[in-house]
C-alpha cells in the first residue's frame, strides 16, 4: 500500500486523467486514506453514476467528500442504507442481517451494542462506472456504451488497482465489465466462476472476491434479503491461496497449468484426460453463466474449439505457451 503522500499523489493524478475523459467529473475513490488502509477488509463498491438530477450539468462535483458528509442528502438512504449495512457486517464479520445493528439515520451512522460508531462510509471505497453526472434513473444501455467509450474501461481498471481493493461488489448493471474484470489476470483472478443458492455471481481467486449484484436500491426485494444475499457469499469466501472444497458447489477442480515442454511430453492418454478436464470446467462456468438453452448450442462451439485446440480431432499435440 502507497504511502499518505505517494496516496495523495497518485490520487491526483488519477484526478488529472479522470477530468480529460469526464468534462466537469465528481471524483471518487478511498474517502479516508488512514481508516481505509487500517480496515481489517478493503471493500470497493462499484456503482452506476452520481446523482445529479435538479443541478447544474456543468458543474462536477466531489464525492470522496460527499461519502463524508452524506447526511446532508436527503435521500441517502435509497442507496446508502444497504451499502452501510453490507460494509459494517463484512468488517465486523456480521453473519446476517439481524446481527446488524439498526442505522441512526439522523446521525448517519451505526452505533453497536458497546456505543461504538460507525460512519462505515470512511472505511471503504465507492467509485462509479460514469463519471459525470446523471439522474436518478440510469439507463442501462447509455451505461453499456459509456463503459465501451475510449479511454473509461482502462481508467477504471487503473482506478481499481489503484484502491486494491479484496473485495468488489460490482452493482452497476454493467456485465461487461463484471466479465472483464472475472477474466482479468491483471487483478489476480483466475477464470474461476460460482453461484451462490441465492444467485449472487462471484469470482474468487487468492485474497480477492469480486461479487455481482443488483444495485442497493433495489425495490423489488427487502432489505435484509438484499444484504444477505451478499453477506452470505463473503462467508463463504476464505482468504486462502486455493478456494475450500465446497464454496463452488459442483466445480471441477482447476486445471495444472503446464508449460511448453511440459506439453509436449505429454502423452495421448495424458492429453485425453486433460481435455475431459477441461471440458468439464467449460461446461460449469456455462451453466452460471447462461441459461440451459444457450448453454447447449454455445457449449459445443467451444468443444469443438477445445477439441482443435488440444489436437484430440487431428492427433496433434496442444498448442501451448
Amino acid at each position: 500500500m502507497y504511502s499518505k503522500y505517494e496516496f495523495i499523489q497518485k490520487q491526483t493524478e488519477l484526478d488529472s486523467e479522470m477530468a480529460k475523459i469526464w468534462e466537469n467529473p465528481f471524483l471518487d475513490g478511498v474517502t479516508n486514506y488512514e481508516n481505509y488502509i487500517k480496515a481489517p477488509v478493503k471493500i470497493l463498491w462499484i456503482l452506476k453514476e452520481p446523482n445529479n438530477s435538479g443541478k447544474n450539468s456543468r458543474e462536477g462535483g466531489n464525492q470522496r467528500e460527499f461519502h463524508n458528509f452524506i447526511g446532508d442528502y436527503d435521500n441517502w438512504q435509497m442507496t446508502y442504507a444497504n451499502i452501510m449495512r453490507v460494509a459494517y457486517g463484512i468488517l465486523t464479520g456480521s453473519k446476517n442481517y439481524k446481527e446488524i445493528p439498526a442505522i441512526d439515520k439522523k446521525e448517519c451512522l451505526i452505533k453497536d451494542e458497546n456505543g461504538d460508531e460507525w460512519p462505515v462510509f470512511d472505511e471503504i471505497a465507492i467509485i462509479n462506472v460514469k463519471k459525470s453526472g446523471g439522474g436518478s434513473i440510469t439507463d442501462k444501455k447509455s451505461l453499456e456504451m459509456e463503459y465501451k467509450r475510449e479511454g473509461v474501461k482502462e481508467f477504471l481498471f487503473k482506478q481499481i488497482e489503484f484502491i486494491n481493493p479484496e473485495i468488489i461488489i460490482n452493482s452497476h448493471g454493467v456485465y461487461e465489465f463484471y466479465n472483464d474484470l472475472t477474466f482479468n489476470e491483471g487483478l489476480g483472478f483466475s477464470h474461476e466462476v460460482g453461484s451462490s443458492d441465492n444467485g449472487v455471481r462471484f469470482s474468487i481467486n487468492n485474497n480477492r472476491l469480486l461479487i455481482w449484484t443488483s444495485h442497493p436500491n433495489n425495490r423489488t426485494t427487502t432489505a435484509e434479503n438484499y444484504c444477505n444475499n451478499i453477506l452470505d457469499v463473503v462467508n463463504g469466501w476464505k482468504k486462502e491461496d486455493e478456494p475450500q472444497n465446497g464454496f463452488f458447489p459442483n466445480r471441477p477442480e482447476k486445471i495444472k497449468q503446464y508449460t511448453k515442454e511440459e506439453c509436449e511430453a505429454l502423452t495421448k492418454e495424458q492429453l485425453t484426460e486433460l481435455f475431459l478436464d477441461s471440458q468439464k470446467i467449460i461446461e460449469h462456468s456455462l451453466k452460471i453463466i447462461y441459461s440451459q438453452e444457450e448453454t447447449s448450442d454455445i457449449y459445443m462451439k467451444v468443444f469443438n474449439m477445445i477439441g482443435k485446440a488440444f489436437g484430440i480431432t487431428n492427433g496433434k499435440r496442444p498448442y501451448c505457451t
